[in-house]
């Protein structure tokens, strides 16, 4: 053979060879993941990442969820080892971390957690500095290296009641205003009661610290060679902290006062969302009005994108955190005033279903003014260290000398130990479970979990269900869990779980979701006797049904068991009648300072109807298409004004139902307060229930009337999407979910399971038994369902525009002593007239389009305008900005 040709056919067979195994090695891809917390999960879909991947072959972005161990104190308030600890722990959860300026602090990057950006930064000849605004840019940077990219900004302002300033004959503040401008105006805007004591204090903030740093016009440090060290012993910053702690003590800053409510004080340090002239804004009858904060600064929370040290690719992570500083869809969804980058100001993207409040024309030029002129996190290092000196002044009585060098010496301690701890372990970044190979029998199943809490705080165990079900199960091999608060859905989920109903009248030509009635007929464990007949109920419309009900989330009450034995009130240990709670009312009010109230509500306006229905009226019968009126009826009027009663003689903590949301608000001093019971309750937590304080809180249920018995609760059931490919999995996985009610923190919808072991097991028993009693008070054949927020019926569009007027006239009864026959028979005349104009005005339906349903929504508006022109304000079109 020639040897030519030999060689010639041995190179290329080595050449095939090669071949076949070089694009192994080749395809393998580098993943990157990219942390960002489950609430944020769906501003990330694979589509953001796709110019990135395209510009880095072989480079695949996979977004995790952070957890809740993803927030951690600072040093100063619990320990050094908790602050890196939980730093160390955000930094394995993925190589890029979505982080806020609350996630990382000096200490962490002493210890060298997160990557220092600088020398790439450096070196980087496209990152164009100059694009980005030069506050924000320097806000990751200190001991001369960057720790973040920046993304976004949200500005906090002195945001002032324009109407409290002139009746009081003050001018308004200014960019240039002084701590005695400020002053001089909180005494003057202070309220005081006939005793002299405050009842409202003329000026509050949360961050106190962050208005001294304003106002001392440096930094709480020092540049010492390049690294920065704690400068806390300041003659001048002593001074102000001493000031502070008079203006506290005289009350006219940040009342002790935990009955005021906060959206009263005229003056506060708040963000921009004050000034939104949107419908969803509860100060909307406030002319709030911005400026910077004295010291001519705003200040801010940077949203940011940290590298962590962990990871194995650290120029590539680079590449992707500074990708998201110019990507629009990351960018847009951080719900920031500001991006980073100028480039980036007004860029939306274009299917942005993202809901932005209306600002003025004013109150974006005081965003743009705070830009230019913010404190953001590299100027206020060690802020936290002048809150606990603040706190020492407060509670112990220490001087603001002393407190302040006892601050100095621990930060200098913390940051010692801090470079020198060798608690650290070993940083990785965490490897992301691969979706597993399945099987020619195998499917895997898409499945949403949509919650009001995030991070999902019981994910290992949702994990280790998931992990039972695909081991147990003979068809599906793999779960692909979705959380966050997205309550709608996409095409490509197979089933889903959300705690309201997912189909109405309208959609039942094409429904969404399928009938399960041929999997529950089908089921030999599924017994209809067995679940609580309201759930059932929720979940059925035209016959059929169409979720599987899971866990009921009711409204409770707690009450503190301590003040009502001090009062010798009647204590409702088996629920109570409204004339029990009545009585207990009155003579808890007699044994409270001031009068004050003793019952803070859900803050929506649901538990008002509910009292109404209580006393034996209904103002609203949504039973009814539209709904029946019944504000003319003498025995519905009184109903309404036992209970309108309630609030406007001081018992209840009132605000304005008509705003558009209203109700009580957050009080956790009152003895008898209003929740839920879900997954989000922190009353449910183990802390709360077994917490050692001079309040006992106990559960019971709403009071119940003589002809009606009020309970509101939501269903959480699970759903099948229409469109999935596998439907009896599907069911059979919500059958599971429906074994595990506790993994959703609800009442179970079946009565089987609250004496079953496992559930007995995760639930308190004190939560065990409210359970039981309102199962009980559900069985009454006098019980009515309210929904939890207020809401009317969804079948009438323009239920929720007549309601409005009905809870105004409620609101005028209360607080301006209005003649609530009258207020009646206006809102009945705006109803009828709001009928007459929308009279052959469109039903939703789900096939319209985006367009064909704004259009109908701007009709039902521009009636509602006619009738009422105080209603323009309620109303907000984005494309007429």
């Amino acid at each position: 053979m020639d040897l030519r040709k030999f060689t010639l056919m041995m190179m290329l067979l080595l050449l095939l060879t090669t071949s076949l195994l070089i694009p192994i090695a080749a395809q393998d891809e580098i993943i990157l993941t990219l942390g960002v917390q489950e609430w944020q999960l769906d501003s990330f879909p694979p589509r953001v990442f796709e110019e990135f991947q395209a510009n880095h072959p072989g480079v695949k972005v996979v977004t995790v969820p952070l957890g809740q161990d993803s927030y951690f104190p600072s040093a100063i308030y619990n320990s050094l080892e908790e602050n890196l600890e939980g730093a160390q722990k955000l930094a394995n959860y993925a190589d890029v971390l979505i982080i806020s300026d609350y996630q990382i602090y000096i200490t962490n990057t002493r210890q060298g957690i997160y990557l220092d950006l600088a020398p790439l930064v450096a070196g980087d000849t496209t990152i164009n500095e100059q694009d980005f605004f030069p506050s924000l840019w320097e806000a990751f940077q200190w001991d001369r290296g960057m720790w973040a990219l920046p993304l976004s900004a949200s500005m906090n302002f002195l945001i002032y009641d324009a109407d409290a300033f002139d009746e009081a004959g003050l001018a308004y503040p200014t960019n240039n205003w002084t701590l005695d401008d400020l002053v001089t105006a909180a005494r003057e805007l202070t309220v005081y009661d006939s005793n002299g004591e405050i009842t409202r204090p003329g000026f509050a903030t949360w961050e106190p610290a962050n208005l001294i740093r304003a106002l001392l016009g440096r930094n709480f440090y020092e540049d010492n060679a390049g690294t920065s060290e704690p400068n806390l012993t300041q003659p001048e910053l002593i001074a102000l902290l001493e000031q502070w702690k008079a203006l506290v003590d005289e009350g006219i800053f940040n009342s002790s006062n935990s009955s005021i409510d906060y959206n009263t004080i005229p003056m506060t340090i708040n963000g921009s969302y004050r000034l939104s002239g949107n419908f969803f804004n509860s100060d909307e009858d406030r002319n709030l009005q911005g400026v910077l904060i004295p010291g001519n600064v705003a200040s801010s929370s940077i949203n940011g994108a940290a590298v962590s040290a962990g990871t194995e690719n650290p120029e590539l992570a680079y590449e992707l955190a500074k990708y998201l500083t110019s990507n629009v869809d990351a960018i847009y969804r951080m719900f920031g005033d500001t991006p980073a980058r100028q480039s980036m100001v007004g860029q939306e993207p274009e299917d942005s279903n993202v809901f932005r409040g209306e600002l003025s024309a004013e109150a974006q030029a005081l965003i743009d003014q705070g830009t230019a002129h913010t404190l953001t996190l590299s100027d206020t290092i060690f802020v936290d260290y002048i809150n606990w000196a603040l706190g020492q002044m407060n509670e112990n009585g220490t001087s603001a000398e002393v407190a302040l060098q006892d601050a100095q010496l621990k930060a200098q301690e913390i940051l010692q130990t801090a470079a020198a701890w060798e608690g650290q372990s070993t940083l990785f970044v965490a490897t992301p479970v691969p979706t597993p190979v399945l099987t020619a029998n195998e499917v895997a199943l898409r499945f949403r979990l949509s919650t009001n809490v995030s991070p999902l705080p019981n994910r290992e165990g949702w994990d280790r269900l998931i992990s039972d079900f695909t081991a147990s199960d003979p068809q599906v091999g793999y779960i692909e869990l979705l959380t966050g608060f997205n309550q709608t859905p996409d095409d490509e989920v197979d089933c889903y779980y959300q705690s309201y109903q997912a189909i109405n009248e309208s959609s039942l030509d094409d429904p969404p979701v399928l009938n399960i009635d041929p999997f529950l007929d089908a089921d030999p464990n599924f017994d209809r006797n067995d679940m609580l007949p309201s759930a059932m109920q929720i979940v059925r419309l035209d016959n059929r049904t169409w979720g599987l009900p899971i866990v009921i989330e009711p409204q409770v009450l707690w009450y503190d068991a301590s003040a009502f034995s001090a009062a010798s009130a009647f204590e409702p240990v088996n629920g109570w009648t409204i004339s029990e709670f009545v009585d207990a009312l009155q003579m808890l009010q007699s044994t409270s300072e001031n009068d004050a109230a003793v019952f803070t509500p859900s803050y929506n306006p649901g538990y008002m109807n509910m009292l109404i229905a209580a006393f034996g009226g209904i103002s609203y019968d949504v039973s009814t298409n539209p709904p029946t009126l019944k504000l003319s009826d003498p025995a519905t009027i009184e109903a309404i004004r036992q209970a309108l009663d309630l609030a406007k003689n001081g018992y209840i903590e009132y605000s304005e139902l008509g705003s558009n949301g209203g109700g009580g608000g957050i009080n956790n001093q009152t003895p008898i307060q209003m929740d839920s019971i879900s997954n989000a309750s922190w009353r449910l937590s183990a802390d709360f229930l077994n917490a050692e304080s001079e309040q006992d809180f106990r559960l019971t249920t709403f009071p119940s009337g003589t002809e009606i018995t009020p309970v509101s609760y939501q269903v959480g059931a699970g759903y099948i999407d229409a469109d999935t490919l596998n439907p009896e999995a599907c069911y059979r996985w919500l059958s599971t979910i429906a074994e595990h009610p506790d993994l959703l923190g609800g009442m179970p919808a079946r009565r089987s399971l609250l004496d079953s072991p496992s559930v007995s097991a995760a639930y308190n028993p004190v939560v065990l038994d409210f359970f039981r009693q309102y199962d009980t008070q559900l069985s009454d054949p006098n019980t009515m369902v309210f929904d939890p927020y207020g809401n009317v019926s969804s079948d009438y569009a323009g239920a929720w525009v007549e309601q409005i007027w009905i809870y105004q006239a409620f609101d005028h009864y209360i607080l301006e002593d209005a003649d609530l026959e009258q207020e009646f028979s206006l809102a009945e005349e705006h109803i009828a007239d709001f009928r007459q104009c929308s009279t052959g005005i469109p039903e939703f339906e789900p096939s319209m389009s985006e367009e064909e349903n704004m259009a109908i929504f701007r009709q039902i508006a521009d009636c509602a305008i006619a009738v009422d022109p105080d209603m323009q304000s309620r109303f907000f079109f984005p494309e007429d900005e």
